[in-house]
């Protein structure tokens, strides 16, 4: 893990704005708490981000597959075989939809570490067809976690302390403005967003933005909120895709037959449509024809 004293701003300087009091963080909270998000822009929110410092916050970055694979998972509803790559690949400006870390037509690559959480983040349903893509994500690529914090464990009823929260532990025994400013993003990135309040978007892309000009930051890892922080997401930009960085190793056209609810957690059964390993340099889809039944655990 790197410890990362300082903050970018988008040349690449070192932000030299200090923080060094518990009561300065105070106010800073204060002032953004006070904002009203649906008149204030993603970049204006940023301006007053940046008031957390450079000196004053320290935050970690680690491999991108430190303590597990280095498999990322992303579902993509189609209700035909998709021919080519970039369908199952960051949108199209089109329907790139506002997001936790991304604007509306912004392009962002957002997927899961495991492919149960890739197929609940779609919210499908029995009857719908889609593609589960498997991709892999070189190991000495460098992210940030945001989100990791117990105060967000508990308000999304998490059933146990996530692992990647050890990221966190030092937080803890730094100094206590350190403390308030970690748990004040991530409380703020990782918030619950009801279907009427897309504006509380504007804040956790702020706050997304504000540490991607971190140049040893490439990606972001942050609980998954619709698993009540029980799994993890991943988002990075649509660079990483197109310089091949993350590369897609296996594809599956599928169609759900049934999901059963356990508690909090779905289980989903699927019937295989077709299957790809093998892709051309164009970045065509060389599908095998291949139908099977099959729960989510063996892809």
């Amino acid at each position: 893990m790197i410890d990362l004293n300082a903050l970018w701003d988008n040349d690449g300087n070192i932000l030299d704005i200090k923080v060094k009091s518990k009561e300065q963080v105070e106010t800073i909270i204060s002032e953004v708490e006070a904002i009203d998000l649906k008149s204030t822009s993603v970049p204006e929110l940023m301006a007053v981000l940046r008031q957390f410092g450079g000196y004053g916050y320290s935050l970690t970055t680690l491999n991108a597959s430190r303590g597990r694979s280095n498999l990322i998972y992303r579902v993509v509803k189609h209700r035909q075989r998709p021919y080519y790559l970039p369908a199952l690949s960051y949108p199209p400006v089109e329907y790139a939809r506002l997001n936790r870390a991304s604007t509306e037509g912004e392009q962002m690559f957002y997927g899961a570490f495991d492919d149960r959480t890739a197929m609940f983040e779609t919210n499908l349903a029995v009857g719908d067809r889609f593609v589960l893509s498997r991709w892999a994500i070189p190991e000495d690529i460098q992210v940030i976690s945001l989100g990791f914090s117990d105060e967000v464990f508990r308000l999304l009823n998490s059933r146990e302390k996530n692992f990647i929260n050890v990221l966190a532990d030092f937080v803890y025994t730094n100094q206590e403005a350190n403390v308030m400013m970690h748990d004040f993003f991530a409380k703020s990135f990782c918030q619950i967003v009801p279907d009427d309040r897309p504006e509380l978007y504007n804040l956790s892309i702020a706050i997304a933005r504000h540490f991607s000009h971190n140049p040893r930051g490439q990606a972001i890892i942050y609980p998954s909120v619709a698993c009540k922080a029980n799994a993890q997401n991943i988002v990075v930009s649509k660079e990483l895709v197109d310089e091949g960085i993350i590369s897609c190793h296996r594809v599956m056209f599928a169609q759900i037959v049934d999901i059963r609810d356990h508690g909090p957690e779905k289980e989903y059964y699927y019937r295989i449509m077709d299957s790809a390993d093998e892709f051309s340099p164009s970045g065509s889809i060389k599908w095998s024809g291949l139908r099977w039944h099959v729960d989510a655990e063996s892809f």
